[in-house]
């Protein structure tokens, strides 16, 4: 049985379209982070910042094996022009391994910017771009006292609120029948509080099943700090990533699955192929909405997404989000919902921004500017870090 449900898997996943066969590499966007890292400076004349390149995330292998001799780089461009390259560590081999960035120069460049992260195999130096990211790059700021005066200095962070409409849903293989299904997303917070969701409410084809259990693990995987005037609290902006384990629901059909687990009153996805309407709820709010296909075998299908070249590991498939009103989220921008998702990689068809795209925005995850103070060249030529 286990068998059968891997070769299902593979090939569900080949549908996802030539561009993923044709890709050796991809890189994993649920385990992928950005991070500006401070360089701050310090002198009788006064404080600047600027920061460097900080990135992780994983490489996996569609076909082949990666070996710890390969090599993974982040190139970092403003208007086209490349700004720094940041090279990685690479931390395993196989068919999967974790890549930590942390780059030497020190920028100041700010507003739109472009990362790509490229992997190169040892064995030919062939180099595979893994993935191109649209970035919004904010400032924020700090004050600090010269001479009695209360001053200010920027500080720099990545603005990723197209996650908040990005969302992979995975079938996952724990052995023995056992087949988790979880889904994978994003959420903005202002401070570190986060909604207790309780529970997923699915329909098929407008047909109500019975509410799944809906747990989950938010973790805060950047945040921005502003804190211009020593009298108020400093104010924190957090992009926060969550995990929900579907309590109750497995993937593939009854013939894949244990027994035991079907005679525990699991749900199997096979056995309710069509159109999934989930809304994810807390406290009788709903916080997101994730729509998604399941085929007759028991598979989330690939979304258009994939098959017009956005490449994901085996086993993730996107699905659509709705963040309706009552969402819970600080902060959201529709624009950026609208032009891409997953980090900042641009939709490659008009119809899924469009879909996406919030009816309603919520400023201020970068606010003005404070009075008077001295905005940092864009861009800047890059300093090496001490």
């Amino acid at each position: 049985m286990l068998r059968t449900a891997i070769a299902s898997t593979l090939f569900t996943t080949a549908l996802a379209g030539a561009a993923l066969a044709d890709q050796p590499y991809t890189s994993d966007p649920t385990e992928l982070t950005f991070q500006l890292a401070e360089d701050r400076n310090d002198v009788a004349k006064g404080i600047t910042a600027k920061y460097h390149l900080r990135v992780q995330g994983k490489v996996v292998a569609t076909s082949g094996e990666i070996t710890r001799a390969d090599r993974v780089d982040v190139e970092w461009l403003a208007g086209g022009k490349k700004l720094t390259t940041a090279s990685c560590d690479l931390a395993g081999s196989g068919d999967s391994a974790p890549f930590n960035c942390e780059g030497t120069d020190q920028l100041d460049a700010y507003g739109d910017l472009t990362a790509v992260i490229k992997f190169t195999r040892d064995a030919d130096d062939t180099v595979t771009t893994l993935s191109t990211h649209q970035l919004k790059v904010g400032r924020f700021w700090n004050w600090y006292m010269r001479n009695d005066k209360r001053l200010h200095y920027a500080q720099y962070q990545v603005m990723p609120l197209d996650l908040v409409t990005s969302a992979v849903i995975s079938e996952e293989d724990w052995g023995s029948g056992d087949h988790r299904v979880q889904i994978i997303g994003w959420a903005t917070t202002e401070g570190a509080a986060t909604p207790e969701p309780e529970t997923l409410r699915c329909s098929v084809d407008g047909k109500r099943l019975a509410d799944f259990s809906a747990s989950d693990a938010f973790g805060s995987i950047l945040e921005a700090t502003d804190w211009r005037d020593p009298q108020v609290d400093p104010r924190v902006a957090h992009v926060n990533r969550f995990k929900i384990w579907i309590g109750g629901l497995t993937w593939g059909t009854k013939a894949d699955v244990d027994p035991n687990h079907i005679a525990a009153g699991l749900v199997v996805m096979g056995d309710h192929p069509g159109q999934w309407s989930c809304d994810w709820r807390a406290k009788g709010k709903v916080l997101r909405t994730f729509t998604f296909a399941v085929g007759a075998d028991g598979f989330a299908v690939p979304h258009a997404e994939q098959a017009a070249g956005l490449a994901l590991p085996a086993g993730k498939k996107l699905i659509d989000v709705t963040l309706p009103e009552s969402a819970a989220d600080a902060y959201v921008d529709a624009a950026q919902s609208k032009a891409g998702g997953l980090w900042g990689q641009a939709w490659r068809l008009p119809a899924t921004g469009s879909k996406l795209a919030p009816s309603f925005s919520r400023p201020g995850f970068e606010t003005a500017p404070p009075a008077g103070a001295k905005a940092a060249g864009k861009p800047a030529k890059a300093k090496k870090r001490k």
